[in-house]
């Protein structure tokens, strides 16, 4: 993976009732940070990631 770059996995969780999304993200060779959410958590992620985008995309 070139320098710099982030691999992201996402998977739909189904169990007991509830179904939550799965996130997983590491950089550079490094072990990779594994967190859960519900839809609305994520929703509320990608918002922010597409802002953040957005402002670097300005600098």
């Amino acid at each position: 993976m070139p320098r710099g770059h982030v691999a992201v996995n996402v998977n739909v969780v189904r169990g007991d009732g509830t179904d939550e999304i799965e996130l997983s993200a590491g950089r550079d060779g490094t072990a990779p940070a594994v967190t859960q959410m519900t839809a609305d958590e994520a929703r509320s992620l990608r918002d922010a990631l597409n802002v953040a985008v957005v402002l670097l995309e300005r600098t």
